[in-house]
Protein backbone atom coordinates (compact mmCIF):
# COMPACT_ATOMS: atom_id res chain seq x y z
CA UNK A 1 0.00 0.00 0.00
CA UNK A 2 1.34 3.28 -0.65
CA UNK A 3 1.84 5.50 2.19
CA UNK A 4 0.91 9.52 2.73
CA UNK A 5 3.28 11.78 2.23
CA UNK A 6 4.60 13.22 5.28
CA UNK A 7 2.72 16.22 6.68
CA UNK A 8 5.67 17.95 7.79
CA UNK A 9 6.59 19.25 4.83
CA UNK A 10 3.86 21.53 4.19
CA UNK A 11 3.51 22.73 8.23
CA UNK A 12 6.99 23.69 7.82
CA UNK A 13 5.85 26.04 4.77
CA UNK A 14 3.21 27.46 6.78
CA UNK A 15 5.12 28.33 9.65
CA UNK A 16 8.00 30.15 8.00
CA UNK A 17 6.74 31.62 5.39
CA UNK A 18 3.05 31.93 5.94
CA UNK A 19 2.03 33.75 2.46
CA UNK A 20 3.94 30.83 0.34
CA UNK A 21 2.30 28.60 2.69
CA UNK A 22 -0.87 27.31 -0.03
CA UNK A 23 1.35 27.12 -3.02
CA UNK A 24 3.99 24.62 -1.07
CA UNK A 25 1.13 22.25 0.38
CA UNK A 26 -0.73 22.46 -3.44
CA UNK A 27 2.81 21.42 -4.64
CA UNK A 28 3.22 18.75 -2.42
CA UNK A 29 -0.06 17.86 -3.19
CA UNK A 30 0.29 17.80 -7.05
CA UNK A 31 3.68 16.00 -6.92
CA UNK A 32 2.13 13.04 -4.75
CA UNK A 33 -1.04 12.89 -7.41
CA UNK A 34 1.66 12.68 -10.28
CA UNK A 35 3.37 10.02 -8.52
CA UNK A 36 0.03 7.94 -7.59
CA UNK A 37 -0.98 8.13 -11.60
CA UNK A 38 2.79 7.37 -12.60
CA UNK A 39 2.77 3.87 -10.51
CA UNK A 40 -0.90 3.75 -11.97
CA UNK A 41 0.07 4.09 -15.33
CA UNK A 42 2.87 1.39 -14.90
CA UNK A 43 1.01 -1.29 -13.07
CA UNK A 44 -1.37 -0.78 -15.86
CA UNK A 45 1.28 -1.10 -18.98
CA UNK A 46 3.01 -4.12 -17.19
CA UNK A 47 -0.82 -5.72 -16.65
CA UNK A 48 -1.48 -5.12 -19.92
CA UNK A 49 1.93 -6.88 -20.95
CA UNK A 50 1.34 -9.93 -19.27
CA UNK A 51 -1.95 -10.31 -20.30
CA UNK A 52 -0.90 -10.06 -23.58
CA UNK A 53 1.83 -12.38 -23.35
CA UNK A 54 -0.65 -14.91 -21.38
CA UNK A 55 -3.11 -14.63 -24.24
CA UNK A 56 -0.70 -15.51 -27.03
CA UNK A 57 0.75 -18.61 -24.97
CA UNK A 58 -3.15 -19.85 -24.67
CA UNK A 59 -3.79 -19.35 -28.42
CA UNK A 60 -0.24 -20.72 -29.32
CA UNK A 61 -0.70 -24.14 -27.08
Amino acid sequence: MIENPPVERPVIAWLIAPQIGIPAIHSARMETNVNRMKIHQIVLTVETILGWIFSERASLS
